[in-house]
């Protein structure tokens, strides 16, 4: 195994949580693709857990060392709110919305398709409802209907049918989404060399205050050199990208470097010279090196799939 997910009773929680995720640093190993690559996001003001790294004893034994994750979930939301409230006091203060993690496959299997932002369609017996369902699964509210989700994927292939023009799209991410957050989470998200964000292993969320969405980062395994090198496609995630994984695309990330590269290229730029400078990220690197206790990961039976501090 992996990764531990461990549930606990409501009468017994850990922190707070009813949910201890523990992953084995088989691969972002020593922890800093999850530990500074989360912190990176959350300085652009995306919703991201937070981390830690924990020893995992089984049957009395020590077992791994290991790094813990938040639960993307209600708490977490709410404490990003908080957050946002302390950052930006003369905001609005915001419950927490819809939260979906795309749990897609690179297929159309059973109930589960693509989790790329593609219309779904009725298959397999299952209808189209039924598919969204599985496909983008509810971490908030989850009495309600997946109405509004199904809505903005429509919207944006509505949209897109308007290709090439851009004038249609623009006025969609206007209408629909956060289009700074958006700008911010493709931006870092491609400075990143992303592995995995095409049809799973990313967060839709809807803000209840003004309905935008955002997009929201989970698994970032492999990111930050781990597959490909510095010289990758800024523009990853567009429709035949030479660096897309596999070919893999993503329809937001596709419409948006559409629709708003330039607004794109100047946000990457920004950013570059403020929270991913290097000596930005040098101070986080370090910040979760302080965290991490070699000698203890050292002493596990299974050792450490590499060494502290590692390739920061």
């Amino acid at each position: 195994a992996l990764s531990w997910r461990i549930s606990l009773p409501r009468y017994a929680q850990l922190d707070g949580s009813t949910v201890v995720t523990l992953n084995k640093l088989t691969q972002g190993c020593p922890g800093y693709d999850a530990g500074v690559g989360y912190q990176l996001f959350g300085a652009a003001d995306i919703p991201v857990p937070t981390t830690r790294y924990a020893r995992l004893h089984v049957n009395g034994g020590y077992y791994h060392y290991m790094i813990q994750y938040e639960r993307p979930d209600e708490d977490m939301m709410r404490r990003y709110h908080q957050e946002q409230a302390a950052k930006y006091p003369a905001r609005p203060r915001e419950d927490v919305g819809h939260l979906f993690k795309s749990a897609g496959c690179n297929c159309d299997e059973g109930p589960y398709g693509w989790g790329d932002a593609r219309k779904i369609f009725d298959s397999c017996g299952h209808l189209a409802a039924t598919r969204y369902a599985y496909t983008y699964d509810r971490k908030s509210h989850s009495w309600d209907t997946y109405d509004e989700f199904i809505l903005m994927i429509n919207e944006l292939h509505a949209a897109r049918a308007s290709l090439p023009g851009t004038a249609a799209l623009r006025d969609y991410f206007e209408a629909f989404w956060d289009l700074a957050l958006l700008l911010n989470y493709c931006a870092v998200m491609n400075w990143a060399v992303p592995f995995a964000d095409m049809f799973q292993n990313h967060f839709f969320y809807q803000r209840l205050s003004d309905g935008k969405w955002l997009l929201a980062p989970w698994d970032l395994d492999l990111n930050f050199g781990g597959w490909k090198g510095a010289s990758a496609s800024l523009y990853m995630g567009e429709q035949n990208d030479p660096d897309n994984r596999s070919a893999w695309w993503h329809y937001v990330k596709d419409s948006l470097l559409k629709s708003y590269r330039t607004e794109y290229e100047a946000k990457l730029l920004s950013l570059t010279n403020t929270i991913l400078h290097p000596d930005a990220v040098n101070a986080l690197v370090d910040g979760i090196t302080a965290q991490a206790n070699p000698t203890e990961a050292a002493q596990a039976p299974a050792g450490l799939a590499c060494s502290f501090p590692g390739d920061g």
